[in-house]
């Protein structure tokens, strides 16, 4: 499976926020939380309060609740402003969108932040978070918690690029 590197997510959500807020903060709740697009497009206003997400995955996974990343030193990254727009829609959507738009608009903006083709789609901020939380954690409980998977192997699918990287590198090494 695919993902994104550090500086390929800076630069799809560069684009993102020059073109849309609501798209920005979109992405951002996905990357962030590990979101579906459907999921993310089911969130309400009344999902974020004290300072925490509060989601009802979808097949077959937990419902997480997790802390919103606030006043970072990348504002790329800083989830403040869904406080805001959640307050501005109560109980309603956050994002009135289909999961096609979704996809539509994440190809948009990837394609002019220079992304790989089969990497312009949303699924991959799953993928990109799941790799994050690898990346530094090297736990897979945590990525499997924050993922809100039920089952391990549902994360693990999430890591496999990690496995096809290592035998990579293993038989380069081997061959010199």
């Amino acid at each position: 499976m695919q993902y994104l590197e550090k500086d390929e997510l800076a630069r799809l959500f560069a684009v993102a926020a020059k073109y849309d807020r609501l798209h920005h903060l979109a992405l951002l709740a996905s990357l962030t939380h590990g979101l579906r697009a459907s999921e993310v497009i089911r969130l309400r206003g009344t999902d974020i309060r004290d300072g925490r997400i509060t989601v009802q995955r979808l097949k077959n996974s937990r419902k997480t609740i997790q802390p919103l990343r606030l006043n970072t030193s990348d504002p790329l990254f800083d989830e403040s402003p869904l406080i805001e727009l959640a307050k501005q829609c109560g109980s309603e959507r956050l994002f009135k969108w289909s999961r096609q738009f979704m996809d539509r608009f994440i190809k948009r903006f990837g394609q002019e932040a220079g992304l790989r083709e089969d990497c312009c789609h949303h699924h991959v901020l799953k993928h990109s978070a799941a790799m994050l939380v690898w990346s530094k954690s090297q736990s897979l409980g945590q990525v499997q918690n924050w993922l809100g998977h039920r089952s391990s192997s549902s994360s693990v699918a999430y890591l496999a690029v990690v496995d096809e990287m290592k035998a990579f590198n293993s038989m380069s090494e081997a061959l010199g």
